[in-house]
């Protein structure tokens, strides 16, 4: 079987809609929170940041190809401790995928109020392992067509709020110095940059063109930074700084501001069906991630094996992991975010360090 199967627009519209992620829904209140009317800034810092971080994980792919990124750190690290950072980089991606669907059950109660935490996440969970067996080529040709929907709600949306807009909201810029906004760059870094390592899992190795390939996914990180540079920015000029702040799910109830005529309202739906959909594309990311390294690991031929295992053991901890919101959010600032750095910062960065002393001693 040819691996060689992701084409450099498949490889772009995944990595923009898995990096996006739910940060859509939930990222500018928290931008906000501390950036005050500088909120916007924040993100297109990041996205300055974030090129140069694929661009790092681009070059690290790019030096072995046909590996992923467990055999990746075999290679950099040695067989025996490059299987210790391996296994170390399964438990974080695992540990980050059975969070998505506690998120989609919570928000689904905020929607559905009456309906039960299981019965939101059981098809969520169950989708994610059909997704595993259909296989990757079948995932990515999924996130043409969500990119096409996500892209086209996501613009209207923008188009039909725009109107509401109130520039004095942005006012005064940078009343606060720099710092705040320095706060919300690192607040924005492990939810849209850091993940990007895990597109070790899938490229080079899937890929097609692989100096295209690179090129694609630092435009798909583009995409999804400029997504979340429109989204905090017009929260903030239509909603105003204290009311996205203070609020749950700030883009929802950006929707709502939207009405025209009697035909568009209660456009907040269709914000809603843009983050489940990117909701989805994510979990397929981090759940496809986790069954093929874990199947790599312990030498498994088909890792279609302990998809449905490992889809249990999500289903069962997603249910149970966060006894609330507080609880989430304080894994999130305690947990997650040092989690995250440590895998998609600074052991990369240390990896091609490694690589070029190994390289210099090589010659």
């Amino acid at each position: 079987m040819d691996d060689k199967i992701i084409t450099n627009h498949q490889l772009f519209t995944f990595t923009g809609l898995s990096l996006l992620g739910g940060s859509l829904l939930v990222i500018s209140a928290s931008v906000a929170g501390v950036a005050k009317q500088d909120a916007w800034i924040s993100p297109l810092i990041v996205l300055v940041l974030g090129i140069l971080m694929m661009c790092l994980y681009g070059y690290l792919g790019t030096r072995y190809e046909g590996l992923t990124l467990v055999g990746i750190c075999q290679r950099i690290f040695g067989k025996w401790l490059g299987k210790i950072v391996g296994a170390c980089y399964f438990i974080f991606i695992f540990t980050t995928t059975y969070g998505i669907p506690w998120w989609i059950g919570n928000f689904g109660t905020h929607v559905m109020s009456e309906t039960p935490v299981p019965i939101i996440i059981l098809p969520y969970a169950a989708a994610l392992v059909i997704a595993v067996y259909y296989g990757i080529e079948a995932i990515v040709r999924m996130s043409e067509l969500a990119y096409i929907f996500v892209t086209v709600l996501f613009v209207l949306s923008i188009v039909l709020v725009l109107p509401n807009a109130r520039i004095e909201y942005m006012k005064p810029i940078l009343e606060n110095g720099i710092a705040p906004v320095l706060k919300g760059v690192c607040l924005l870094l492990p939810f849209i940059v850091f993940p990007g390592i895990v597109l070790l899992m899938f490229f080079p190795r899937h890929a097609s063109d692989v100096s295209g390939g690179k090129k694609a996914i630092i435009k798909g990180f583009v995409w999804c930074g400029s997504v979340v540079f429109i989204t905090v920015l017009v929260s903030g000029l239509v909603l105003g700084n204290d009311v996205v702040a203070k609020s749950s799910f700030p883009t929802l109830q950006l929707a709502t501001e939207i009405n025209v005529g009697t035909l568009l309202t209660r456009f907040e739906y269709a914000i809603s069906s843009i983050w489940t959909v990117t909701e989805f594309m994510v979990g397929i990311f981090f759940f496809y991630s986790s069954v093929t390294s874990l199947a790599e690991l312990i030498g498994l031929k088909d890792h279609k094996k302990i998809a449905m295992p490992l889809g249990f053991i999500v289903l069962l901890l997603a249910w149970i992991v966060y006894p609330n919101t507080n609880e989430q959010l304080n894994w999130v600032n305690v947990g997650y975010t040092p989690e995250v750095t440590l895998f998609g910062f600074i052991l990369p960065v240390i990896m091609v360090i490694v690589y070029q002393i190994k390289k210099v001693f090589n010659r």
